[in-house]
């Protein structure tokens, strides 16, 4: 939440103090996310400390394949991707983000793909590759369309069975009288 509002020292901060619980806790899972968490914040474009961020990005790799869990590590590769873009080393940034779309097919990660798509556009629009960044952006588009469109029936069918329920409820009170 601190990210959004731009406040990423509190943003460090909180991340900080839940790595000491997750570690007291010995939650290898949780601390694998704050490592990758951590990492991209010092990699943000305020901070720009890319040797500390791709330091944690990569502690956070380690401890997820050492889970051996696909959707940790795809999460850490998209976030060493664009660290590594972050710090102007595009040819090692796509070959992370490489390795996390095969992840994201075979997990059908669509979400996961569309920030793939779109971090693939970003590396190739700063590369000068005008082409592969509109391809890839507008791959990214069409998958955060169809993201949205799911999300608004899925929204839209739970209101339809609320009022379904609540229809159905009056319907029984009045029929009770």
């Amino acid at each position: 939440a601190n990210k959004e509002l731009g406040n990423l020292d509190a943003a460090i901060q909180q991340i900080s103090n839940a790595l000491i619980i997750h570690e007291q806790l010995n939650s290898k899972k949780d601390i694998a996310l704050d490592y990758t968490n951590m990492g991209q914040l010092y990699c943000d474009k305020k901070i720009k400390d890319f040797k500390k961020g791709l330091e944690y990005l990569n502690k956070g790799l380690e401890m997820q394949e050492k889970l051996d869990d696909q959707i940790g590590i795809m999460e850490s590769l998209i976030g060493l991707a664009q660290g590594y873009n972050d710090a102007n080393r595009s040819a090692e940034a796509i070959s992370f983000l490489q390795r996390a779309e095969n992840i994201a097919l075979e997990t059908e990660g669509a979400s996961a793909l569309q920030d793939i798509y779109e971090t693939y556009s970003e590396i190739y629009e700063k590369m000068g590759v005008y082409k592969n960044a509109l391809f890839y952006y507008r791959k990214s588009q069409v998958l955060e369309d169809s993201l949205f469109n799911k999300e608004s029936s899925d929204k839209l069918n739970q209101l339809q069975t609320q009022y379904d329920v609540e229809t159905s409820k009056k319907a029984n009170e009045l029929l009770k009288k």
